[in-house]
């Protein structure tokens, strides 16, 4: 123990919260005050930041013991490679420099035809910045609204067996789209009707469109297998990045990208990784749906 840890109360470290781009852990020093102090590792626009976030019994502490603290705190900042403190990062950022927390946007279908849907939906509660309403979870939402089994396929009654009551919450929290203006970015699950806003389609268009047919009206693509993808009429702004329409690659046109690669069939899970506009991709260990 340093010696300039003067104080004689121990402090322990309390609960850890790890996430996608971070890891929040509390330490404890009930001798000295009741309140926790939590610190932050996090990976922000590719740096590793360090910080503390909530003082806690930190502000307690005399001036010796204070440095005895920050000594400790720096040397495992250093082992962890942490490029920048948080607390000094505004006097050595450029001017215009705006540094801000990593996001995870998943593009629904959380559930149905994998192995696990309620490890799914849990991993999602605790790591996603937003989940958008696939037309698996609509489903499935829409069965439990009006009871009429009807809206239901043979695999959905499995997933009900898997989801429990925070799950189902979450499923009802899904918004339909989520959008970055500053990127001038839309995400959604399926698509749009390219002569209507977007902002004004209802869960039955962009959890369901694949292709318009000669009525302007959208299908899937066995409905109207010579339609054009909804996709090739879409003339932006603003940029969307879609799934549900699986295919063996991703699908780019000047103002959407597609990354449904199939996983679920034992192709790729695809994330595009904006503003580099980096496509990363993770193969499937096997096929865990037939088509």
């Amino acid at each position: 123990a340093s010696k300039a840890w003067t104080v004689s109360a121990t402090m322990v470290v309390g609960r850890v919260h790890p996430a996608t781009n971070r890891v929040r852990f509390e330490l404890c020093c009930p001798g000295i005050a009741p309140e926790s102090a939590w610190v932050e590792v996090s990976f922000c626009s590719g740096w590793l930041l360090g910080g503390v976030t909530e003082n806690g019994f930190l502000a307690h502490l005399e001036p010796g013991p204070r440095l005895a603290f920050e000594h400790a705190l720096a040397g495992f900042y250093k082992w962890c490679g942490v490029d920048f403190l948080s607390e000094r990062l505004e006097t050595l950022a450029p001017d215009g420099y705006e540094l801000t927390p990593d996001r995870l946007i998943l593009l629904g279908d959380l559930i149905n035809r994998g192995p696990d849907s309620g490890k799914v939906v849990e991993l999602a509660r605790e790591h996603a910045t937003a989940s958008l309403l696939g037309n698996h979870e609509l489903r499935q939402l829409n069965y439990r609204r009006t009871d009429d089994p009807s809206h239901l396929k043979k695999y959905d009654y499995e997933t009900m067996e898997q989801l429990r009551g925070k799950d189902w919450d979450y499923l009802e929290s899904m918004k339909l789209t989520y959008e970055d203006e500053a990127l001038g970015v839309v995400f959604v699950h399926a698509g749009f009707l390219p002569d209507k806003p977007w902002q004004k389609q209802p869960a039955r268009i962009v959890t369901r469109i694949q292709v318009v047919d000669q009525d302007g009206e959208p299908r899937k693509r066995s409905e109207a297998p010579s339609a054009p993808h909804w996709s090739e009429l879409w003339s932006g702004p603003p940029f969307v990045v879609y799934g549900h329409t699986p295919r063996e690659e991703v699908a780019r046109t000047k103002w959407t990208l597609g990354i449904d690669t199939a996983c679920v069939l034992g192709g790729c899970l695809t994330a595009y990784i904006l503003p580099e506009k980096r496509i990363v991709q993770v193969k499937a260990r096997e096929a865990y749906f037939k088509a």
